[in-house]
């Protein structure tokens, strides 16, 4: 660590961490610098380069849009001023889009619907929502068929192939499909009811 003086003003001191001091200049005048000695009880209360340098960052009014450069320590900064002109919200020009959307939003009558963009190949999605849709129409049916109390009870055979099917698709990472349902259930009408040459 190395204590740094300003050659233009004797009271600019600061401190930086590494032994390299090629192109540092004063944070606060912006002049030149060299090294010094202190002792090491006034060395606590030196501050570092980092808390004296000054950023400068645009900003801009979000009422009449004026902008202007703002010089801050990284202890002083802050998003939003006010702004000179208008006495409205100055932010930091990085971070507009923050207050951007809260200001249109607050602007902006509230709506009940709700509007998507999709920015994709349609026809693919057309696809995968039909498949979704008949998905859903088959659960669907299923559920209406278990209001109605149509299949109360399963065979022994319904019930032996869910589990086989149910264990297959855990295996495999995946989870039974209601189309796979419906075909057990629709099992049972397939069978015959009689055994041939039993009537």
């Amino acid at each position: 660590m190395i204590v740094l003086m300003c050659y233009e003003d004797n009271n600019h001191l600061f401190k930086v961490k590494s032994n390299c001091i090629d192109g540092i200049s004063c944070p606060i005048c912006k002049g030149l610098v060299g090294a010094t000695q202190v002792d090491k009880s006034d060395l606590e209360k030196i501050p570092f380069y980092e808390e004296l340098k000054r950023y400068q960052h645009k900003a801009e009014c979000l009422s009449c849009g004026h902008g202007e450069t703002i010089f801050q320590t990284k202890k002083e900064y802050r998003e939003v001023h006010v702004c000179p002109k208008c006495n409205g919200a100055l932010v930091d020009v990085w971070k507009l889009h923050k207050y951007q959307n809260n200001v249109n939003n607050r602007n902006e009558k509230l709506s009940k619907s709700l509007s998507i963009s999709v920015d994709m190949d349609t026809d693919k999605m057309q696809l995968k929502l039909r498949a979704i849709a008949k998905h859903v129409g088959a659960l669907a049916d299923e559920l209406d068929a278990i209001d109605s109390n149509e299949h109360t009870e399963l065979s022994t055979k319904q019930i032996e192939l869910l589990e086989h099917m149910i264990e297959l698709n855990k295996q495999n990472g995946m989870s039974i499909c209601s189309c796979d349902v419906e075909r057990v259930l629709k099992l049972d009408d397939e069978l015959p009811k009689h055994l041939e040459g039993s009537e």
